[in-house]
Protein backbone atom coordinates (compact mmCIF):
# COMPACT_ATOMS: atom_id res chain seq x y z
CA UNK A 1 0.00 0.00 0.00
CA UNK A 2 1.28 3.48 -0.90
CA UNK A 3 0.89 6.22 1.69
CA UNK A 4 1.27 9.91 0.89
CA UNK A 5 1.58 11.02 4.53
CA UNK A 6 2.30 9.48 7.92
CA UNK A 7 -1.15 10.45 9.18
CA UNK A 8 -2.67 7.88 6.83
CA UNK A 9 -0.73 5.02 8.43
CA UNK A 10 -2.42 3.22 11.35
CA UNK A 11 -0.71 4.06 14.64
CA UNK A 12 0.52 0.52 15.29
CA UNK A 13 2.80 0.76 12.24
CA UNK A 14 4.47 4.02 13.29
CA UNK A 15 7.19 4.85 15.80
CA UNK A 16 6.26 7.04 18.74
CA UNK A 17 9.37 9.14 19.43
CA UNK A 18 7.51 11.19 22.06
CA UNK A 19 8.28 8.43 24.60
CA UNK A 20 11.90 9.66 24.46
CA UNK A 21 11.19 13.40 24.39
CA UNK A 22 7.72 14.97 24.36
CA UNK A 23 8.87 17.61 21.86
CA UNK A 24 11.88 18.84 19.92
CA UNK A 25 12.11 21.72 22.41
CA UNK A 26 12.64 19.21 25.24
CA UNK A 27 15.39 17.56 23.23
CA UNK A 28 17.06 20.94 22.62
CA UNK A 29 16.90 21.65 26.34
CA UNK A 30 18.60 18.32 27.11
CA UNK A 31 21.32 19.16 24.61
CA UNK A 32 22.08 22.38 26.47
CA UNK A 33 22.16 20.62 29.84
CA UNK A 34 24.62 17.99 28.60
CA UNK A 35 26.84 20.65 27.02
CA UNK A 36 27.18 22.44 30.36
CA UNK A 37 28.22 19.23 32.11
CA UNK A 38 31.18 18.51 29.83
CA UNK A 39 33.40 20.84 31.84
CA UNK A 40 33.11 18.42 34.79
CA UNK A 41 35.64 16.10 33.13
CA UNK A 42 38.38 18.69 33.54
CA UNK A 43 38.70 18.09 37.28
CA UNK A 44 39.69 14.45 36.71
CA UNK A 45 42.36 15.13 34.09
CA UNK A 46 45.85 14.22 35.33
CA UNK A 47 44.45 12.36 38.36
CA UNK A 48 42.19 9.69 36.84
CA UNK A 49 44.10 6.86 38.56
CA UNK A 50 44.82 8.79 41.75
CA UNK A 51 42.59 6.45 43.76
CA UNK A 52 39.52 4.24 43.36
CA UNK A 53 37.06 6.99 44.28
CA UNK A 54 38.36 9.35 41.62
CA UNK A 55 38.37 6.62 38.98
CA UNK A 56 34.85 5.53 39.94
CA UNK A 57 33.49 9.09 39.77
CA UNK A 58 35.06 9.74 36.37
CA UNK A 59 33.76 6.48 34.89
CA UNK A 60 30.26 7.10 36.25
CA UNK A 61 30.25 10.59 34.75
CA UNK A 62 31.42 9.19 31.42
CA UNK A 63 28.64 6.59 31.46
CA UNK A 64 25.94 9.05 32.49
CA UNK A 65 26.69 11.56 29.74
CA UNK A 66 27.24 8.84 27.12
CA UNK A 67 23.84 7.33 27.83
CA UNK A 68 22.05 10.68 27.70
CA UNK A 69 23.82 11.57 24.46
CA UNK A 70 22.81 8.26 22.93
CA UNK A 71 19.12 8.73 23.79
CA UNK A 72 19.25 12.23 22.34
CA UNK A 73 20.92 10.91 19.20
CA UNK A 74 18.34 8.14 18.76
CA UNK A 75 15.45 10.58 19.14
CA UNK A 76 16.90 13.07 16.69
CA UNK A 77 18.24 10.91 13.89
CA UNK A 78 15.18 8.64 13.89
CA UNK A 79 12.79 11.59 13.89
CA UNK A 80 14.78 13.04 11.00
CA UNK A 81 14.77 9.70 9.15
CA UNK A 82 10.96 9.71 9.18
CA UNK A 83 11.03 12.89 7.11
CA UNK A 84 14.41 13.96 5.79
CA UNK A 85 12.82 17.20 4.59
CA UNK A 86 12.34 18.32 8.22
CA UNK A 87 14.83 21.17 8.62
CA UNK A 88 14.30 21.47 12.40
CA UNK A 89 15.47 17.90 13.05
CA UNK A 90 18.24 18.26 10.49
CA UNK A 91 19.49 21.32 12.37
CA UNK A 92 19.23 19.55 15.74
CA UNK A 93 21.12 16.57 14.39
CA UNK A 94 23.93 18.86 13.31
CA UNK A 95 24.01 20.37 16.81
CA UNK A 96 24.21 16.88 18.34
CA UNK A 97 27.09 15.94 16.05
CA UNK A 98 28.92 19.03 17.29
CA UNK A 99 28.10 18.14 20.89
CA UNK A 100 29.44 14.60 20.39
CA UNK A 101 32.65 16.08 19.00
CA UNK A 102 32.95 18.30 22.09
CA UNK A 103 32.31 15.25 24.30
CA UNK A 104 35.10 13.43 22.49
CA UNK A 105 37.41 16.37 23.00
CA UNK A 106 36.50 16.67 26.69
CA UNK A 107 37.32 12.99 27.29
CA UNK A 108 40.18 12.57 24.80
CA UNK A 109 42.77 12.54 27.58
CA UNK A 110 41.32 9.49 29.37
CA UNK A 111 42.70 6.65 27.23
CA UNK A 112 46.20 8.19 26.87
CA UNK A 113 46.32 8.68 30.63
CA UNK A 114 45.47 5.01 31.20
CA UNK A 115 48.07 3.90 28.64
CA UNK A 116 50.73 6.10 30.20
CA UNK A 117 50.19 4.50 33.61
CA UNK A 118 51.81 1.40 35.00
CA UNK A 119 49.76 -1.60 33.87
CA UNK A 120 50.07 -3.41 37.22
CA UNK A 121 48.93 -0.28 39.05
CA UNK A 122 45.90 0.05 36.81
CA UNK A 123 44.87 -3.58 37.22
CA UNK A 124 45.37 -3.41 40.99
CA UNK A 125 42.71 -0.70 41.20
CA UNK A 126 40.11 -2.84 39.45
CA UNK A 127 38.76 -4.64 42.48
CA UNK A 128 35.56 -4.50 44.46
CA UNK A 129 32.82 -2.77 42.49
CA UNK A 130 35.42 -1.66 39.92
CA UNK A 131 36.29 -5.19 38.85
CA UNK A 132 33.46 -4.96 36.34
CA UNK A 133 35.76 -2.76 34.27
CA UNK A 134 38.52 -5.36 33.86
CA UNK A 135 37.58 -6.32 30.30
CA UNK A 136 37.17 -2.65 29.36
CA UNK A 137 40.61 -1.73 30.68
CA UNK A 138 42.22 -4.83 29.22
CA UNK A 139 40.98 -3.76 25.81
CA UNK A 140 42.66 -0.38 26.29
CA UNK A 141 45.89 -1.69 27.77
CA UNK A 142 46.54 -4.28 25.06
CA UNK A 143 47.19 -1.34 22.70
CA UNK A 144 50.12 -0.19 24.82
CA UNK A 145 52.83 -1.82 22.70
CA UNK A 146 51.36 -0.15 19.64
CA UNK A 147 51.14 3.29 21.24
CA UNK A 148 53.86 5.74 20.26
CA UNK A 149 55.22 8.79 22.03
CA UNK A 150 52.90 11.77 22.44
CA UNK A 151 54.66 13.65 19.62
CA UNK A 152 54.51 10.65 17.27
CA UNK A 153 50.84 10.01 18.02
CA UNK A 154 50.10 13.69 17.48
CA UNK A 155 51.88 13.57 14.12
CA UNK A 156 49.90 10.49 13.03
CA UNK A 157 46.70 12.21 14.10
CA UNK A 158 47.56 15.22 11.95
CA UNK A 159 48.26 12.92 9.01
CA UNK A 160 44.98 11.03 9.40
CA UNK A 161 43.10 13.48 7.19
CA UNK A 162 45.71 13.05 4.45
CA UNK A 163 45.41 9.27 4.78
CA UNK A 164 41.74 9.65 3.82
CA UNK A 165 42.58 11.26 0.47
CA UNK A 166 42.46 8.08 -1.68
CA UNK A 167 39.08 7.14 -0.19
CA UNK A 168 37.67 10.63 -0.61
CA UNK A 169 38.90 11.02 -4.18
CA UNK A 170 37.60 7.58 -5.16
CA UNK A 171 34.21 8.49 -3.66
CA UNK A 172 34.09 11.75 -5.61
CA UNK A 173 34.99 10.03 -8.86
CA UNK A 174 32.66 7.08 -8.35
CA UNK A 175 29.64 8.95 -6.99
CA UNK A 176 29.87 12.41 -8.52
CA UNK A 177 32.17 12.66 -11.53
CA UNK A 178 31.66 9.47 -13.52
CA UNK A 179 29.10 9.72 -16.29
CA UNK A 180 27.73 6.38 -17.45
CA UNK A 181 26.49 5.71 -20.99
CA UNK A 182 22.91 5.34 -22.14
CA UNK A 183 21.79 2.02 -23.64
CA UNK A 184 18.55 0.65 -25.09
CA UNK A 185 16.43 -1.38 -22.68
CA UNK A 186 14.21 -4.38 -23.50
CA UNK A 187 11.52 -2.14 -25.00
CA UNK A 188 13.92 -0.03 -27.04
CA UNK A 189 13.77 2.90 -24.63
CA UNK A 190 16.81 4.89 -23.56
CA UNK A 191 18.23 3.78 -20.21
CA UNK A 192 21.04 5.79 -18.62
CA UNK A 193 23.16 3.41 -16.58
CA UNK A 194 23.80 4.19 -12.92
CA UNK A 195 25.29 2.35 -9.96
CA UNK A 196 21.74 1.74 -8.78
CA UNK A 197 20.31 0.21 -11.96
CA UNK A 198 23.39 -1.71 -13.13
CA UNK A 199 22.67 -5.00 -11.31
CA UNK A 200 18.90 -4.85 -12.02
CA UNK A 201 19.77 -4.37 -15.70
CA UNK A 202 22.01 -7.45 -15.53
CA UNK A 203 18.88 -9.32 -14.41
CA UNK A 204 17.12 -8.48 -17.71
CA UNK A 205 15.66 -11.43 -19.60
CA UNK A 206 17.11 -9.89 -22.80
CA UNK A 207 20.70 -11.09 -23.10
CA UNK A 208 21.69 -8.33 -25.51
CA UNK A 209 20.58 -5.73 -22.96
CA UNK A 210 22.68 -7.45 -20.29
CA UNK A 211 25.72 -7.58 -22.55
CA UNK A 212 25.41 -3.91 -23.56
CA UNK A 213 24.98 -2.83 -19.94
CA UNK A 214 27.98 -4.89 -18.85
CA UNK A 215 30.32 -3.59 -21.54
CA UNK A 216 29.21 0.04 -21.41
CA UNK A 217 29.24 0.27 -17.60
CA UNK A 218 32.75 -1.14 -17.27
CA UNK A 219 34.04 1.00 -20.14
CA UNK A 220 33.94 3.98 -17.76
CA UNK A 221 36.22 2.23 -15.27
CA UNK A 222 38.47 0.96 -18.04
CA UNK A 223 38.91 4.53 -19.33
CA UNK A 224 40.05 5.65 -15.86
CA UNK A 225 41.90 2.49 -14.84
CA UNK A 226 45.30 4.12 -14.32
CA UNK A 227 43.87 6.80 -12.03
CA UNK A 228 41.82 4.21 -10.10
CA UNK A 229 44.85 1.94 -9.77
CA UNK A 230 46.84 4.88 -8.41
CA UNK A 231 44.16 5.58 -5.81
CA UNK A 232 43.91 1.96 -4.64
CA UNK A 233 47.69 1.68 -4.56
CA UNK A 234 47.87 4.83 -2.40
CA UNK A 235 45.23 3.40 -0.06
CA UNK A 236 47.18 0.17 0.37
CA UNK A 237 50.45 2.07 0.92
CA UNK A 238 48.74 4.19 3.59
CA UNK A 239 47.58 1.04 5.39
CA UNK A 240 51.05 -0.48 5.23
CA UNK A 241 52.75 2.73 6.39
CA UNK A 242 50.38 3.14 9.33
CA UNK A 243 50.84 -0.50 10.40
CA UNK A 244 54.62 -0.21 10.34
CA UNK A 245 54.54 3.06 12.26
CA UNK A 246 52.42 1.39 14.97
CA UNK A 247 54.70 -1.66 15.21
CA UNK A 248 52.38 -4.19 13.58
CA UNK A 249 53.84 -6.97 11.44
CA UNK A 250 51.39 -6.28 8.61
CA UNK A 251 48.55 -4.03 7.52
CA UNK A 252 46.12 -6.91 8.05
CA UNK A 253 47.36 -7.48 11.60
CA UNK A 254 46.82 -3.79 12.36
CA UNK A 255 43.30 -3.79 10.93
CA UNK A 256 42.24 -6.94 12.84
CA UNK A 257 43.76 -5.72 16.09
CA UNK A 258 40.86 -3.38 16.89
CA UNK A 259 38.48 -6.31 17.47
CA UNK A 260 41.26 -8.63 18.64
CA UNK A 261 40.70 -11.01 15.72
CA UNK A 262 43.59 -13.41 14.96
CA UNK A 263 44.77 -13.46 11.37
CA UNK A 264 44.18 -17.22 11.37
CA UNK A 265 40.42 -16.47 11.23
CA UNK A 266 40.91 -14.68 7.92
CA UNK A 267 43.01 -17.51 6.55
CA UNK A 268 40.59 -20.17 7.79
CA UNK A 269 37.78 -18.45 5.89
CA UNK A 270 39.70 -18.38 2.61
CA UNK A 271 40.88 -21.98 3.07
CA UNK A 272 37.37 -23.32 3.72
CA UNK A 273 35.70 -21.40 0.90
CA UNK A 274 38.40 -22.41 -1.59
CA UNK A 275 37.82 -26.06 -0.65
CA UNK A 276 34.07 -25.64 -1.26
CA UNK A 277 34.37 -24.07 -4.71
CA UNK A 278 33.17 -27.25 -6.51
CA UNK A 279 29.66 -26.55 -5.13
CA UNK A 280 29.87 -23.04 -6.58
CA UNK A 281 30.99 -24.52 -9.90
CA UNK A 282 27.99 -26.86 -9.87
CA UNK A 283 25.67 -23.91 -9.24
CA UNK A 284 27.13 -22.10 -12.25
CA UNK A 285 26.80 -25.26 -14.37
CA UNK A 286 23.10 -25.40 -13.45
CA UNK A 287 22.82 -21.75 -14.49
CA UNK A 288 24.45 -22.46 -17.84
CA UNK A 289 22.12 -25.39 -18.47
CA UNK A 290 19.00 -23.52 -17.40
CA UNK A 291 19.81 -20.45 -19.52
CA UNK A 292 20.61 -22.73 -22.49
CA UNK A 293 23.70 -20.81 -23.54
CA UNK A 294 26.83 -22.19 -25.18
CA UNK A 295 28.98 -19.82 -23.15
CA UNK A 296 28.08 -18.47 -19.72
CA UNK A 297 29.42 -14.94 -19.40
CA UNK A 298 29.77 -12.68 -16.37
CA UNK A 299 26.76 -10.68 -17.60
CA UNK A 300 24.67 -13.86 -17.19
CA UNK A 301 25.39 -14.58 -13.53
CA UNK A 302 22.68 -12.32 -12.04
CA UNK A 303 19.73 -13.48 -14.16
CA UNK A 304 16.93 -15.01 -12.04
CA UNK A 305 16.71 -18.72 -12.77
CA UNK A 306 13.16 -19.06 -11.45
CA UNK A 307 10.76 -16.75 -13.25
CA UNK A 308 7.09 -15.80 -13.07
CA UNK A 309 6.73 -16.64 -9.38
CA UNK A 310 4.29 -14.41 -7.51
CA UNK A 311 4.87 -14.35 -3.75
CA UNK A 312 2.83 -11.45 -2.42
CA UNK A 313 3.20 -11.42 1.35
CA UNK A 314 1.26 -8.66 3.18
CA UNK A 315 3.02 -7.28 6.26
CA UNK A 316 0.71 -8.96 8.76
CA UNK A 317 1.21 -12.30 7.03
CA UNK A 318 4.97 -11.70 6.97
CA UNK A 319 4.92 -10.97 10.71
CA UNK A 320 3.29 -14.33 11.36
CA UNK A 321 5.76 -16.11 9.07
CA UNK A 322 8.70 -14.60 10.93
CA UNK A 323 7.17 -15.40 14.32
CA UNK A 324 6.58 -19.02 13.33
CA UNK A 325 10.10 -19.31 11.93
CA UNK A 326 11.56 -18.01 15.21
CA UNK A 327 9.40 -20.23 17.41
CA UNK A 328 12.26 -22.76 17.64
CA UNK A 329 13.97 -20.21 19.92
CA UNK A 330 11.34 -20.58 22.61
CA UNK A 331 8.68 -18.48 24.30
CA UNK A 332 11.15 -16.12 26.00
CA UNK A 333 12.40 -15.06 22.56
CA UNK A 334 9.09 -14.92 20.70
CA UNK A 335 7.40 -12.99 23.52
CA UNK A 336 9.87 -10.16 22.91
CA UNK A 337 9.22 -10.35 19.15
CA UNK A 338 5.52 -9.91 19.93
CA UNK A 339 6.37 -6.88 22.07
CA UNK A 340 8.25 -5.41 19.13
CA UNK A 341 5.15 -5.88 16.96
CA UNK A 342 2.67 -4.60 19.56
CA UNK A 343 4.62 -1.76 21.20
CA UNK A 344 5.56 0.18 18.07
CA UNK A 345 9.24 -0.72 17.83
CA UNK A 346 8.84 -0.87 14.04
CA UNK A 347 8.14 1.96 11.59
CA UNK A 348 6.80 -0.08 8.73
CA UNK A 349 5.76 1.76 5.60
CA UNK A 350 7.35 4.10 3.10
CA UNK A 351 6.17 7.71 3.00
CA UNK A 352 7.46 10.78 1.12
CA UNK A 353 10.72 12.02 2.62
CA UNK A 354 11.36 8.90 4.70
CA UNK A 355 14.88 7.50 4.63
CA UNK A 356 15.22 4.54 2.28
CA UNK A 357 16.36 1.05 3.27
CA UNK A 358 16.08 -0.62 6.64
CA UNK A 359 17.97 -0.68 9.94
CA UNK A 360 17.83 -1.50 13.63
CA UNK A 361 18.87 1.22 16.04
CA UNK A 362 18.52 1.87 19.73
CA UNK A 363 20.42 2.47 22.94
CA UNK A 364 20.84 0.86 26.34
CA UNK A 365 17.98 3.03 27.63
CA UNK A 366 15.59 2.65 24.68
CA UNK A 367 14.03 -0.23 22.85
CA UNK A 368 15.89 -1.41 19.71
CA UNK A 369 13.79 0.32 17.06
CA UNK A 370 13.51 -0.92 13.49
CA UNK A 371 13.01 1.17 10.35
CA UNK A 372 11.47 -0.52 7.32
CA UNK A 373 10.08 0.60 3.97
CA UNK A 374 7.95 -2.49 3.62
CA UNK A 375 6.61 -3.79 0.34
CA UNK A 376 4.47 -6.92 0.29
CA UNK A 377 7.04 -9.34 -1.12
CA UNK A 378 9.44 -12.10 -0.08
CA UNK A 379 12.52 -9.86 0.07
CA UNK A 380 10.92 -7.50 2.55
CA UNK A 381 9.71 -10.38 4.70
CA UNK A 382 13.35 -11.49 4.92
CA UNK A 383 14.27 -7.89 5.75
CA UNK A 384 11.84 -7.96 8.68
CA UNK A 385 13.46 -11.18 9.96
CA UNK A 386 16.94 -9.68 9.44
CA UNK A 387 16.29 -6.45 11.34
CA UNK A 388 14.48 -8.35 14.08
CA UNK A 389 17.67 -10.37 14.54
CA UNK A 390 19.68 -7.19 15.08
CA UNK A 391 17.08 -5.86 17.52
CA UNK A 392 16.89 -9.07 19.51
CA UNK A 393 20.69 -9.16 19.75
CA UNK A 394 20.63 -5.61 21.11
CA UNK A 395 17.74 -6.42 23.46
CA UNK A 396 19.35 -9.52 24.97
CA UNK A 397 22.72 -7.78 25.35
CA UNK A 398 21.19 -4.77 27.08
CA UNK A 399 19.11 -6.97 29.37
CA UNK A 400 22.07 -9.16 30.33
CA UNK A 401 25.05 -6.78 30.48
CA UNK A 402 25.88 -3.52 32.23
CA UNK A 403 25.93 -0.45 29.99
CA UNK A 404 29.66 -0.63 29.28
CA UNK A 405 29.35 -4.10 27.70
CA UNK A 406 25.85 -3.84 26.23
CA UNK A 407 26.96 -3.26 22.64
CA UNK A 408 28.68 -5.71 20.32
CA UNK A 409 31.49 -5.32 17.81
CA UNK A 410 31.22 -5.34 14.02
CA UNK A 411 32.69 -8.86 13.81
CA UNK A 412 29.54 -10.14 15.57
CA UNK A 413 27.04 -7.62 14.24
CA UNK A 414 25.61 -9.54 11.27
CA UNK A 415 25.32 -12.95 12.92
CA UNK A 416 21.97 -12.64 14.69
CA UNK A 417 20.33 -10.97 11.69
CA UNK A 418 21.53 -13.59 9.20
CA UNK A 419 20.66 -16.36 11.68
CA UNK A 420 17.03 -15.19 11.58
CA UNK A 421 17.08 -15.24 7.79
CA UNK A 422 18.31 -18.85 7.91
CA UNK A 423 15.45 -19.80 10.25
CA UNK A 424 12.91 -18.11 7.98
CA UNK A 425 14.32 -19.88 4.94
CA UNK A 426 14.11 -23.22 6.77
CA UNK A 427 10.51 -22.50 7.83
CA UNK A 428 9.45 -21.65 4.28
CA UNK A 429 11.07 -24.75 2.83
CA UNK A 430 9.29 -26.87 5.46
CA UNK A 431 5.86 -25.35 4.80
CA UNK A 432 5.71 -24.47 1.09
CA UNK A 433 4.93 -27.35 -1.26
CA UNK A 434 4.47 -25.46 -4.55
CA UNK A 435 7.45 -26.49 -6.69
CA UNK A 436 8.02 -23.10 -8.32
CA UNK A 437 7.79 -21.22 -5.05
CA UNK A 438 10.14 -23.68 -3.41
CA UNK A 439 12.64 -23.23 -6.25
CA UNK A 440 12.27 -19.46 -5.96
CA UNK A 441 13.08 -19.57 -2.21
CA UNK A 442 16.08 -21.87 -2.68
CA UNK A 443 17.40 -19.67 -5.51
CA UNK A 444 16.96 -16.58 -3.30
CA UNK A 445 19.00 -18.22 -0.53
CA UNK A 446 21.70 -19.52 -2.89
CA UNK A 447 22.14 -16.05 -4.39
CA UNK A 448 22.61 -14.71 -0.86
CA UNK A 449 25.34 -17.28 -0.25
CA UNK A 450 27.00 -16.51 -3.57
CA UNK A 451 26.96 -12.77 -2.95
CA UNK A 452 28.03 -12.86 0.68
CA UNK A 453 30.10 -15.92 1.47
CA UNK A 454 31.79 -16.56 -1.88
CA UNK A 455 32.00 -13.06 -3.32
CA UNK A 456 33.09 -11.36 -0.10
CA UNK A 457 35.72 -14.06 0.49
CA UNK A 458 37.00 -13.44 -3.04
CA UNK A 459 37.23 -9.75 -2.14
CA UNK A 460 39.04 -10.65 1.09
CA UNK A 461 41.55 -12.80 -0.77
CA UNK A 462 42.19 -9.98 -3.26
CA UNK A 463 42.64 -7.47 -0.42
CA UNK A 464 45.11 -9.76 1.34
CA UNK A 465 47.09 -10.32 -1.85
CA UNK A 466 47.38 -6.68 -2.93
CA UNK A 467 48.66 -5.68 0.51
CA UNK A 468 51.24 -8.45 0.37
CA UNK A 469 52.48 -7.11 -2.98
CA UNK A 470 53.18 -3.70 -1.44
CA UNK A 471 54.61 -5.15 1.78
CA UNK A 472 57.06 -7.17 -0.30
CA UNK A 473 58.21 -4.10 -2.20
CA UNK A 474 56.07 -4.51 -5.32
CA UNK A 475 53.82 -1.99 -7.04
CA UNK A 476 50.16 -2.05 -7.98
CA UNK A 477 49.50 -0.97 -11.55
CA UNK A 478 46.28 -1.33 -13.48
CA UNK A 479 47.76 -4.31 -15.33
CA UNK A 480 48.83 -5.99 -12.07
CA UNK A 481 45.44 -5.47 -10.46
CA UNK A 482 43.56 -6.68 -13.53
CA UNK A 483 45.66 -9.83 -13.72
CA UNK A 484 45.26 -10.63 -10.01
CA UNK A 485 41.54 -9.96 -10.01
CA UNK A 486 40.88 -11.86 -13.23
CA UNK A 487 42.61 -14.97 -11.87
CA UNK A 488 40.48 -14.81 -8.69
CA UNK A 489 37.26 -14.48 -10.70
CA UNK A 490 38.26 -17.53 -12.74
CA UNK A 491 39.02 -19.49 -9.58
CA UNK A 492 35.80 -18.56 -7.75
CA UNK A 493 33.34 -18.91 -10.66
CA UNK A 494 34.83 -22.01 -12.25
CA UNK A 495 35.24 -23.54 -15.69
CA UNK A 496 31.70 -22.90 -16.93
CA UNK A 497 32.00 -19.11 -16.70
CA UNK A 498 33.86 -16.98 -19.25
CA UNK A 499 36.07 -14.40 -17.53
CA UNK A 500 35.26 -11.43 -19.76
CA UNK A 501 37.94 -8.75 -20.03
CA UNK A 502 35.56 -6.19 -18.54
CA UNK A 503 35.17 -8.08 -15.25
CA UNK A 504 38.91 -7.74 -14.65
CA UNK A 505 38.20 -4.06 -13.95
CA UNK A 506 35.61 -4.84 -11.26
CA UNK A 507 38.16 -4.19 -8.51
CA UNK A 508 38.13 -0.52 -9.53
CA UNK A 509 34.47 0.02 -8.64
CA UNK A 510 34.35 -1.68 -5.22
CA UNK A 511 34.34 0.92 -2.40
CA UNK A 512 34.97 -1.80 0.21
CA UNK A 513 38.60 -2.04 -0.90
CA UNK A 514 39.02 1.32 0.84
CA UNK A 515 37.60 -0.06 4.13
CA UNK A 516 40.85 -1.68 5.29
CA UNK A 517 40.18 -5.43 5.70
CA UNK A 518 36.49 -5.05 6.49
CA UNK A 519 34.66 -7.26 3.99
CA UNK A 520 35.75 -10.65 5.35
CA UNK A 521 33.41 -10.07 8.30
CA UNK A 522 30.37 -10.36 6.01
CA UNK A 523 31.51 -13.87 5.12
CA UNK A 524 32.45 -14.96 8.65
CA UNK A 525 29.15 -13.54 9.94
CA UNK A 526 27.12 -15.54 7.43
CA UNK A 527 29.17 -18.66 8.21
CA UNK A 528 28.65 -18.35 11.95
CA UNK A 529 24.94 -17.59 11.53
CA UNK A 530 24.35 -20.55 9.21
CA UNK A 531 26.17 -22.93 11.54
CA UNK A 532 24.28 -21.65 14.59
CA UNK A 533 20.98 -22.04 12.71
CA UNK A 534 21.81 -25.55 11.53
CA UNK A 535 22.60 -26.66 15.09
CA UNK A 536 19.47 -25.06 16.56
CA UNK A 537 17.19 -26.45 13.83
CA UNK A 538 18.66 -29.92 14.33
CA UNK A 539 18.16 -29.53 18.11
CA UNK A 540 21.76 -30.40 18.85
CA UNK A 541 22.48 -30.76 22.55
CA UNK A 542 22.98 -27.32 24.14
CA UNK A 543 22.82 -25.48 20.79
CA UNK A 544 19.89 -23.22 21.71
CA UNK A 545 21.34 -22.25 25.08
CA UNK A 546 24.72 -21.52 23.53
CA UNK A 547 23.15 -19.33 20.86
CA UNK A 548 21.23 -17.35 23.45
CA UNK A 549 24.45 -17.03 25.43
CA UNK A 550 25.95 -15.44 22.34
CA UNK A 551 23.05 -12.97 22.17
CA UNK A 552 23.53 -12.03 25.82
CA UNK A 553 27.31 -11.65 25.83
CA UNK A 554 27.65 -8.16 24.34
CA UNK A 555 31.21 -6.90 24.78
CA UNK A 556 31.82 -8.75 28.05
CA UNK A 557 34.48 -10.78 26.22
CA UNK A 558 36.38 -10.37 22.97
CA UNK A 559 34.39 -11.43 19.88
CA UNK A 560 36.37 -14.63 19.38
CA UNK A 561 35.82 -15.65 22.99
CA UNK A 562 32.10 -14.89 22.75
CA UNK A 563 31.85 -17.28 19.80
CA UNK A 564 33.98 -19.94 21.49
CA UNK A 565 31.66 -19.88 24.50
CA UNK A 566 28.81 -20.46 22.04
CA UNK A 567 30.62 -23.42 20.46
CA UNK A 568 32.25 -21.82 17.42
CA UNK A 569 36.01 -21.58 17.06
CA UNK A 570 36.45 -19.34 14.06
CA UNK A 571 40.21 -19.91 13.93
CA UNK A 572 39.29 -23.38 12.70
CA UNK A 573 37.65 -23.83 9.28
CA UNK A 574 35.11 -26.28 10.77
CA UNK A 575 32.25 -23.78 11.41
CA UNK A 576 32.69 -22.32 7.93
CA UNK A 577 32.74 -25.83 6.44
CA UNK A 578 29.47 -26.56 8.28
CA UNK A 579 27.89 -23.49 6.69
CA UNK A 580 29.20 -24.37 3.26
CA UNK A 581 27.64 -27.83 3.57
CA UNK A 582 24.26 -26.09 3.76
CA UNK A 583 25.01 -24.33 0.47
CA UNK A 584 26.11 -27.58 -1.16
CA UNK A 585 22.96 -29.46 -0.10
CA UNK A 586 20.71 -26.68 -1.37
CA UNK A 587 22.55 -26.68 -4.71
CA UNK A 588 21.88 -30.41 -4.97
CA UNK A 589 18.19 -29.96 -4.16
CA UNK A 590 17.93 -27.06 -6.60
CA UNK A 591 19.51 -29.24 -9.29
CA UNK A 592 16.94 -31.98 -8.70
CA UNK A 593 13.94 -29.63 -8.75
CA UNK A 594 14.77 -27.28 -11.61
Amino acid sequence: MAYTSRDQIPEQYRWDMSVLFPSIEEAQSELGKIDKQLKKFKKYQGRLLENQDTLREALKLYESISRRLHILGIYTHQSYDLDTRASDYQALYGQIQSLMARFGEATSWMTPEILASDTKQVKAMLKGDLKIYRQYFDDILRAKKHTLSDKEEALLAKLSESFQTPTNVFSLLNNADFEFPTIQDEDGNDLKLTHGNFIPTLQSKDRKVRQRAFKEYYSVFQDHSNTLAGLLSAEVKNNVTYARAKNFKSARAAALFENNIPESVYDALIEAVNAALPAMYKYQAIRKRKLRVKELHMYDVYVPLVKNVEMEIPYEEGKDMVLQALSVLGEDYTSVVKKAYDERWIDVYETPGKRSGAYSSGSFDTVPYMLLNHQDNLNDTFTLAHEMGHSMHSYYSAQSQPWIYSGYGIFLAEIASTFNEALLNNHLLNTITDKKQRLFIINHYLEGFKGTLFRQTMFAEFERDIHQVVEQGGSLTSETLNDMYGKLVAKYFGPDVIVDDEIKFEWSRIPHFYYNFYVFQYATGLSAATTFAKRVINQEDGALEKYKGFLKAGRSQYPMDVLKQAGLDMTDPAPIIEALETFSKLVDEFDELI
